[in-house]
């Protein structure tokens, strides 16, 4: 069983610069977006649902996945 089946999150995301983070997030559902600046190379980063070529670029793309989140969420209600 995934582990996150057990846990039950909201909304998460999973980053990573190896292609076992990538499947990792694939494996529990998860939107992944692989680190661009790590270890991994292109290769490692095809099944990722995006990739970021720094580490400003990931938090500005965790930003807007987390204000949009929000702004969906607050519509809900």
């Amino acid at each position: 069983d995934p582990l996150l089946a057990e846990l039950q999150p909201t909304r998460a995301v999973m980053v990573g610069d190896r292609l076992g983070d990538i499947r990792a997030g694939r494996d529990n559902g998860l939107y992944t977006i692989a680190a661009g600046f790590g270890y991994g190379s292109d290769a490692e980063f095809t099944d990722a649902n995006e990739c970021v070529p720094s580490m400003e670029a990931l938090q500005a793309r965790l930003l807007a996945i987390c204000t949009s989140a929000t702004e969906e969420h607050e519509h809900v209600h």
